[in-house]
């Protein structure tokens, strides 16, 4: 099966799934006076222009330009930005997790500014949302085949950018992983696996990576994986899993299978530890069914 790999931030694509092009977003500025005018129309009242807005910091902060990368960083952008991951609007949303994560992807001093000015909190508040934005697609897909696929889309691709955003963060910024842990959010990453072939495979992969480099970094992550209920069950089932979904391609599902593995290979510590402690006075030892699956996890990924 093979091992799951840590991609470097400065190979990733922007905006993983494609966010909605908005037209007429800027791609330059003429002058330093039209950077504070943009960052207004954040807080517009009006729903265009704050995903105009958000459309066009995210394509400057990513331009060739870095002085203008500067006027918006020293015009406050992150915090203008951070603030309306709260917006009622998807359309705002999805624009500002973009524009967060693009920055946050190629700029060390922004990412470390983006830990400073707490996105953790915003993020924690958003994600309650997604997560049932996300159960509720799945369910109406299986009822209703014509559901907007626009409207699905725009939350796979926010909840792509925002699980990337954190994902940049605990690889580039090591102080923020005690913070990424203290969200607990073990059970929405590991959710995407259980419903991998009702999800675009690439939303799941992002999930996976995130998971995989959060349990390398820290013993808290692999403990909480582990004392999660059905969190081992659920990337078991996909690492012992023989064959793709007609909705999931077989290259896709292998490469979800070596993030699962991963991430179990990076729990097995803490699970072989636990079950030692659990039947130290079993004289049988620990039971087969308990040990087996880990001990079988190693020939399945060098398969």
């Amino acid at each position: 099966m093979g091992k799951a790999q840590k991609r470097t931030f400065k190979e990733q694509r922007y905006n993983p799934l494609g966010a909605p092009a908005v037209q007429g977003a800027a791609t330059e500025v003429q002058s330093k006076d039209e950077v504070p005018a943009l960052l207004k129309k954040l807080a517009s009242a009006d729903t265009n222009d704050r995903v105009w807005a958000a459309a066009s910091a995210s394509n400057l902060l990513v331009s060739d330009d870095q002085a203008i990368r500067r006027m918006l960083l020293a015009n406050n952008v992150i915090s203008s930005l951070i603030e309306r991951l709260s917006d009622s609007v998807p359309d705002v949303v999805v624009q500002v997790t973009g524009a967060l994560y693009n920055i946050a992807a190629i700029d060390q001093g922004a990412a470390e500014e983006i830990c400073r000015k707490n996105i953790f909190t915003a993020i924690q508040a958003l994600v309650p949302r997604l997560a049932k934005s996300i159960d509720d697609i799945i369910k109406q897909e299986g009822r209703d085949k014509n559901a907007d696929s626009a409207e699905r889309k725009l939350v796979f691709v926010t909840a792509d950018n925002l699980i990337s955003i954190l994902w940049v963060l605990c690889e580039t910024v090591p102080s923020s992983i005690r913070q990424i842990n203290d969200m607990a959010l073990t059970p929405f990453l590991v959710s995407f696996f259980g419903v991998a072939d009702k999800l675009p495979s690439s939303l799941v992969q992002t999930a996976g990576q995130f998971l995989y480099s959060l349990t390398d970094s820290t013993f808290y992550a692999r403990r909480t994986l582990y004392s999660q209920d059905g969190a081992i069950k659920t990337l078991m089932g996909v690492v012992q899993t023989q064959q793709s979904s007609p909705s999931i391609s077989a290259d896709d599902l292998a490469i979800i299978q070596i993030l699962a593995g991963g991430i179990l290979a990076n729990v097995k510590p803490v699970a072989l530890s636990s079950l030692t402690k659990k039947y130290k006075d079993n004289l049988d030892g620990i039971p087969a069914e308990d040990i087996k699956p880990w001990e079988d996890l190693s020939g399945i990924l060098i398969q």
